[in-house]
């Protein structure tokens, strides 16, 4: 398959040239819209390989070599390139920070609240009566999981 790939991509001249040198040699070609770093390339699927060399591609450059994605080969030419919009990033980070920033402290909360679960278990201060529970659940409906709580105050 490599071969074939490499084949392809010395028959090709310009990112228009790609489509029809896959077509002819039966690869299934395609192309994205509005791809975004760590979106998937067709059925190939995601890479950090294919990510780096997608990004570092200018418009109207293709990869040299091909670039392997789990079991595909894939050919990217760039047809067009929008950079980001610093303005929007700016007037969106303290969302997106205190978004991440909520996040990591639930997580941390969490994990700190399973290990300490788990001590008192293995220490026997935590006692589970299955007989109560399944008394419980007879007589009650399913309720929903509980949503983590961190204990802490978030600006």
């Amino acid at each position: 398959m490599e071969q074939k790939a490499n084949e392809v991509l010395s028959a090709v001249k310009t990112v228009a040239d790609i489509k029809a040198a896959g077509e002819k040699a039966g690869f299934e070609v395609g192309t994205e819209e509005d791809w975004k770093i760590g979106s998937a390339v067709g059925k190939a699927g995601t890479s950090p390989a294919l990510d780096e060399v997608a990004y570092a591609l200018k418009v109207g450059e293709i990869t040299k070599p091909p670039i392997k994605v789990g079991d595909n080969w894939v050919i990217l030419g760039s047809t067009n390139r929008v950079d980001a919009d610093l303005a929007a990033f700016a007037s969106r980070r303290p969302q997106m920070t205190q978004t991440l920033l909520t996040e990591r402290q639930t997580q941390l909360w969490d994990d700190y609240v399973t290990k300490v679960q788990g001590e008192m278990k293995r220490a026997g201060k935590i006692k589970i009566y299955t007989d109560v529970l399944a008394a419980l659940e007879e007589d009650e409906p399913a309720a929903a999981a509980p949503q983590s709580q961190f204990p802490f105050p978030v600006k």
